[in-house]
């Protein structure tokens, strides 16, 4: 009579550890790589500071916009013939406000620059560098309200 043996065979070691292998080379490369889960996170990281720093800097215009119509119309600090809303923007709406409106809000540290003229504000450039490139924010201001467009550059 023949005993029958209940260990592994060397044959079922060898395709086990060869099925881990593969399975872990596939777990690697969906982490890493260029549209790896560690790199589209860190991507997603910076586009979401972007936005929060958008969101705040939409959000001081309106208030200047608010704070226009207020000393117009209801403190009379402001004349019909004095300025216009795209003229106290502006007037209000600086590199230097913006900056400190991102920093109080504990967005990361971005670089702001806000093109103008006398009359109106032209663009409001956002940008925010992270280890996995660099990505932009440019908003285009009219009537007081700012269309957003992120890039990565």
């Amino acid at each position: 009579m023949l005993k029958k043996n209940g260990g592994i065979t060397l044959i079922a070691l060898v395709i086990t550890i060869i099925v881990l292998l593969i399975l872990a080379g596939v777990s690697i490369a969906m982490l890493s790589g260029d549209n790896g889960i560690l790199n589209r996170a860190g991507t997603a990281s910076a586009k979401n500071e972007l936005g929060a720093a958008n969101d705040a800097v939409s959000l001081f215009v309106s208030d200047k916009v608010a704070e226009y119509y207020e000393k117009s119309y209801v403190t009379n600090e402001i004349s019909g013939t004095d300025k216009n809303l795209d003229a106290y923007l502006a007037e209000q709406v600086t590199a230097s406000n913006l900056a400190t409106t991102v920093d109080n809000k504990n967005i990361p540290e971005s670089n702001i620059t806000v093109t103008s003229t006398a009359t109106s504000i032209t663009k409001i450039e956002m940008t925010i560098t992270n280890n996995k490139g660099t990505f932009k924010s440019t908003g285009t201001v009219t009537n007081g309200k700012i269309s957003w467009v992120i890039t990565n550059s």
